[in-house]
């Protein structure tokens, strides 16, 4: 290509990383720079999730200290992939630290630092984060996701009766339940409470699947 613009380097980037090329996408961000077209937030989130799957923290700092060189610190979208970044990277420190100092979060910043907290067997912080969230407002409306994450975290803990309250309160206040959303609530019924389970399957208003082994 004779001219080479922001949105082909991007397409270059994302396209690496999401073919396992991660590697390459992270020589193509740098050459974006080198070659002095400034990034944005997409750019940013690309590699920082090519970042992600080489279990990269070094990079990711980097990307994080390129994220102030740009003046996008502030952006909502880059902040969240650098905090998915440091979760995924096993980094919840510092996850935790650039959460607290962004501005602005979305549903999808919530969503990265509960699941990073889930991931590593923190149970009880990602419930207490998810609660915080809801007590200041941030709903999750249309997110299904950040609840499978919230089910399996009482699942892996043992957690019955607040597994209960938060599949309740999910079908009554926030989003239709799924077929994972079941799976996890028949995983909880194995930690005792049998007979639940198999009269919630009975009632599901979706076709059951295996369960997750």
């Amino acid at each position: 290509m004779p001219v080479k613009n922001l949105v082909s380097w991007n397409a270059m980037i994302s396209g690496y990383v999401e073919n396992c090329r991660a590697e390459e996408g992270w020589k193509v961000f740098r050459s974006t720079i080198g070659y002095g077209v400034r990034p944005n937030p997409s750019s940013l989130s690309s590699v920082l999730l090519g970042c992600s799957n080489l279990s990269a923290l070094q990079m990711g700092k980097q990307v994080h200290q390129l994220s102030y060189n740009f003046q996008l610190y502030n952006d909502t979208t880059a902040g969240t992939s650098l905090v998915s970044t440091y979760c995924k990277c096993g980094n919840l420190e510092d996850a935790w630290k650039l959460f607290v100092e962004m501005e602005w979060k979305d549903i999808v910043t919530w969503n990265a630092r509960i699941a990073g907290y889930a991931h590593h067997g923190a149970g009880h912080k990602a419930l207490d984060l998810f609660d915080q969230m809801t007590n200041e407002g941030t709903t999750p409306n249309w997110n299904w996701i950040m609840f499978v994450a919230v089910l399996m975290v009482c699942n892996h803990a043992g957690l019955v009766d607040p597994g209960v309250q938060y599949f309740d309160s999910m079908g009554k206040d926030y989003v239709q339940a799924k077929p994972d959303h079941y799976t996890c609530m028949v995983d909880l019924g194995r930690a005792g409470r049998i007979v639940e389970a198999v009269d919630l399957v009975k009632k599901m208003p979706l076709e059951p699947h295996s369960a997750r082994s």
